[in-house]
């Protein structure tokens, strides 16, 4: 199955690595926030942030969502 350059863009790639720098990053929360935001919620974002991990600096990416872990109700929970 062929999947076209476009679509490619638009999911997140296992073999990429989002940690590696800022733009990485934003290229992952982009991605988190277009998929949200086409599912009707409007108001979620996520942005990346600097963390140290064992002594070396890594871009992690942060949201404002929390999923309920309770499968029968697969509300979304905003943190602020």
């Amino acid at each position: 199955m062929l999947i076209s350059a476009a679509s490619q863009k638009s999911r997140p790639n296992p073999k990429h690595d989002y940690t590696a720098s800022k733009k990485n990053s934003l290229i992952l929360c982009h991605q988190i926030e277009k998929f949200w935001h086409n599912k009707g919620f409007s108001t979620v974002k996520a942005w990346p942030e600097k963390e140290k991990i064992k002594g070396r600096e890594h871009w992690t990416v942060k949201s404002n969502l929390k999923l309920s872990a309770n499968s029968s109700d697969p509300t979304i929970k905003f943190l602020y």
